[in-house]
């Protein structure tokens, strides 16, 4: 799964999953196999936690 970003006038840039700092909750539950509701859930969980 690549993302794809497009600044205004310019081509489109591909970045590959494992070149990312960080992940959306849609490409993490792709990228793992784990459904996007008990990411959200974790994530919620986890809160303001370090």
């Amino acid at each position: 799964m690549q993302e794809i970003h497009q600044a205004p006038g310019s081509r489109k840039v591909e970045i590959p999953i494992r070149e990312k700092y960080m992940l959306t909750i849609n490409e993490a539950a792709a990228h793992i196999s784990i459904g996007v509701k008990k990411l959200r859930r974790m994530a919620e969980d986890n809160e303001g936690k370090q």
